[in-house]
């Protein structure tokens, strides 16, 4: 069995929230489509994604579609999760000929490109790099994560702060106990929450390498709290030197499987 989406969700004359919207409402219908789809007992079932100009295939092309690529990563959530189930990604400049073509070939290539009639793939090639000398960070100004609470922010934390960053600037959605009750929840591990302990300990940890963190509380989608978090790094710190951008949600915070969702959960992540 095989479906055909024409995502179409991110359009050039549109504002950002219109466009926002528009891809939120789409990953909706799709999320539900595949709840559906996970329930049937079919052996195999094929999903088709067809997008206008999302990705470049070279430093001079206009992607003005690029908002569509979310559907790329949940394509790539939904087919781990459902072996039954094939998702393929096929970016075009409007050669609807290639794209009926594509649909029509056997081929286990996740994403394809159409440009000018010629087919592009995307792959991976492993490099062997010669590093002469660590990567020395600054120790002056500051390095913001956003993020920085979960599994990639803290080791990113790690990394920076052992090659040399003094000061790391923290945001996430997760609200930590206030610097002067650490020693006294590691004390009293029983009445706080084994996340919450854990992560304690690893910024203590950081905090021995001679760093200095600054938590902030805060989600990156609202544009408000983020200009408040910038304008204060500046004021404290004076300049930032980089910011690692290391948030990410499954469905739901807690990243649980599609299968197990809600609509409900669905839309809070």
């Amino acid at each position: 069995t095989e479906f055909i989406f024409d995502v179409c969700y991110w359009e050039e004359n549109k504002t950002l929230l219109e466009n926002s919207k528009g891809i939120t409402d789409g990953l909706q219908y799709v999320y539900n489509f595949s709840q559906v789809l996970g329930k049937q007992s079919m052996s195999r079932c094929m999903l088709n994604f067809v997008t206008f100009n999302v990705f470049s295939v070279d430093d001079k092309e206009q992607n003005y579609g690029s908002g569509n690529a979310a559907f790329m990563g949940f394509g790539k959530a939904l087919q781990g999760e459902y072996h039954n189930i094939t998702c393929k990604f096929i970016d075009t400049d409007n050669d609807l000929d290639s794209v009926w073509k594509e649909l029509h070939a056997v081929s286990r290539d996740y994403l394809v490109v159409y440009r000018k009639g010629k087919r592009y793939i995307q792959y991976l090639e492993r490099k062997d790099i010669q590093i002469s000398k660590p990567y020395v960070f600054n120790s002056e100004g500051v390095y913001i994560i956003a993020g920085g609470l979960g599994n990639i922010g803290i080791e990113i934390a790690n990394a920076i702060a052992y090659w040399g960053a003094k000061n790391i600037a923290i945001i996430s959605r997760r609200t930590l106990l206030d610097r002067k009750d650490w020693e006294r929840a590691l004390l009293d591990l029983e009445q706080y929450d084994s996340k919450d302990i854990q992560i304690i300990r690893r910024l203590i940890e950081l905090e021995n390498l001679g760093c200095k963190i600054h938590l902030y509380s805060g989600d990156i989608t609202d544009s408000h709290r983020v200009d408040i978090i910038i304008k204060d790094c500046v004021n404290k710190y004076h300049k930032i030197n980089g910011v690692f951008q290391c948030t990410g949600i499954g469905v739901g915070q807690s990243g649980m499987p599609i299968s197990a969702g809600t609509v409900d959960i669905f839309n809070s992540s």
